[in-house]
């Protein structure tokens, strides 16, 4: 998932993204005046809107330099977003200075390299660059002044997020409440990267905008809730699960990891601001839910007690599945019915005729298929085609056969035909059949009954990075006049 924090350059593809707008300047009436109104008030010290306004002219540049424009009708959401981040960004620098942790002017000089690179492609002469000072109302001592402060500023971000800074006020607190029981944002959020990527493995989809990610929240909240009421009712009816069973529940997440890979999963977690420690945890959560089902799963499956008369009706229903008769043929398969009957009066009713129309259209784009389908049973083909297959007599050439898939031409060259055993013969088999075309209904039914539990306090639909500036902003007593920072 893409990080709250971010470098001077990155803070524009996240307002990109958060209000979907494109970069230039503010205008403002009587600018001094205006310049000494306080846009925000943090920590008990006022910022001025000078110091945002340097802030939004060195954002709107580099916009500039990305070749974005801002139109008037988007020009409030620009200005909201680097709003948000201005204030963010002082809340990072309060953490860090907190915790003595300095930036360095090598840090610094970094960035304010990669921002000269990008600037020396998009003004490359003097002249370029003139044109862009007088654009802005500076020169090129001011200019530069402004990006050394701005880089700066900027970079408290990145140090905040890179840092190994205590974040534990946002994965301690509680996501949710399951029948009483307090489930911490960092179980939910080991949910969640784990189910985002099941989710890519199998579906191959992925979450990458705010709406998504809260849509994947309410599903990790369904997984939570349905785990939680597993654990409680398994240790309420005194089940146990052993650790080799933990440990085997433990390997399928670690192969989900394994899929991802190392880089990409320290990524998602750092993302969550979760700690090695939070990250076994829920490891350890999420596989002893899994085992517990597991052990209800084969439970409830071991309690399927089918009537020989149930048994028999089974087996009569699908009597199929038991008829080791086979066939072999090669067929001929096209869309239409009048196409499919020149094949068949072409082929002449004879081996010989179907397989010199075989032979002949081979290369023929009007043909949907052609195959020689090797020996196969009577449940291995749809319905019409084993029923037209089986009737026919070695040698046999049959046109027009319809199926969901079009018309076939079919030539049987070959047919094994054996005697349904009786039940009592394979009865064991029927029972085991049975049983699998039952189970997963009657392990659903079981599941929704003690499932059905108690949620409560659902303070899981925010995004991580939102969660912790909230909760900073809390923290230092922040107070905001966005509409000062907009007039």
């Amino acid at each position: 998932m893409k990080k709250a924090l971010r470098t001077f350059v990155s803070v524009i593809a996240i307002v990109l993204i958060v209000s979907t707008v494109s970069g230039c300047g503010l205008v403002v009436l009587n600018e001094e005046k205006d310049a000494q109104s306080v846009v925000a008030i943090i920590n008990g010290e006022n910022i001025l809107k000078s110091e945002f306004n340097d802030y939004v002219t060195f954002n709107t540049i580099v916009y500039e330099l990305y070749d974005y424009q801002i139109t008037e009708d988007i020009e409030e959401a620009f200005v909201s977003a680097l709003y948000q981040d201005f204030v963010n960004t002082y809340l990072f620098k309060l953490e860090l200075e907190k915790a003595g942790v300095e930036i360095t002017q090598e840090e610094i000089a970094e960035s304010e390299n990669e921002f000269y690179e990008m600037l020396a492609s998009y003004a490359p002469d003097e002249t370029s660059l003139n044109a862009l000072y007088e654009e802005y109302g500076l020169d090129e001592a001011s200019f530069k002044e402004l990006v050394s402060k701005e880089i700066e500023f900027a970079y408290y971000a990145t140090k905040y997020d890179s840092s190994d800074m205590d974040k534990s006020f946002v994965t301690e607190a509680v996501a949710m409440e399951v029948d009483g029981v307090d489930i911490p944002n960092y179980i939910f959020y080991y949910y969640a990267v784990m189910i985002q990527l099941q989710n890519y493995m199998y579906e191959g989809t992925y979450a990458s905008t705010e709406e998504e990610y809260l849509e994947l929240y309410d599903e990790v909240a369904v997984y939570i809730q349905n785990a939680q009421a597993v654990i409680d009712y398994c240790e309420s009816n005194g089940i146990t699960v052993t650790e080799d069973e933990i440990t085997s529940a433990r390997l399928n997440l670690q192969t989900v990891e394994y899929y991802a890979g190392s880089d990409t999963m320290q990524q998602m977690y750092d993302g969550y601001y979760l700690t090695d420690a939070q990250i076994e945890e829920g490891e350890t959560y999420m596989a002893t839910a899994s085992a517990y089902q597991t052990k209800l799963e084969n439970q409830v499956v071991s309690e399927i007690a089918p009537t020989e008369k149930q048994l028999q009706n089974y087996m009569q229903d699908n009597i199929d599945d038991y008829d080791e008769s086979t066939v072999s043929a090669y067929h001929i398969l096209v869309e239409d019915e009048t196409a499919a009957k020149a094949l068949e009066d072409e082929a002449g009713g004879t081996a010989e005729g179907f397989m010199a129309v075989y032979t002949k259209y081979q290369d023929n784009t009007t043909i949907k298929e052609m195959a020689d389908l090797g020996s196969f049973k009577r449940k291995e083909m749809v319905d019409e085609f084993s029923q037209a297959a089986f009737s026919m007599e070695i040698g046999q050439v049959r046109g027009c056969v319809q199926t969901e898939y079009g018309y076939h031409l079919i030539y049987v060259y070959d047919k094994n035909i054996v005697e349904v055993p009786a039940y009592e013969q394979i009865a064991d088999t029927v029972r085991q059949d049975y049983i699998d075309s039952v189970k997963d209904e009657e392990i659903n039914k079981f599941f929704e009954k003690i499932t059905n539990v108690k949620v409560r306090n659902k303070n899981y639909s925010q995004m991580p990075g939102t969660l912790l500036t909230e909760t900073l902003a809390e923290i230092y007593n922040v107070k905001t006049k966005l509409r000062v920072a907009l007039r």
